[in-house]
């Protein structure tokens, strides 16, 4: 997934989407079912199901693809 910076478009990541999915979603998923007892014995309002979208960032979803990221950076510090 190192080739992923240097090639970040989706025709290249539907094309490595069996690594992706092998070596970055499957960990992620397992990691985040493994601490959910955990999280939520700190806090039971917080989400722990292990999907994109909820504690998984979306990979389509990066900067790349933002026309003007100052107005999103200014959003988020406004928050």
């Amino acid at each position: 997934m190192i080739d992923l910076k240097a090639n970040n478009t989706k025709s290249w990541f539907e094309d490595h989407k069996r690594a992706y999915t092998e070596y970055v979603m499957k960990p992620a998923q397992s990691l985040v079912s493994e601490l959910s007892d955990f999280i939520l014995a700190i806090d039971p309002y917080l989400e722990t199901s292990s999907a994109v979208g909820k504690t998984i960032s979306r990979i389509y979803q990066g900067f790349d693809q933002l026309k003007d990221l100052y107005h999103y950076l200014y959003k988020i510090k406004s928050m």
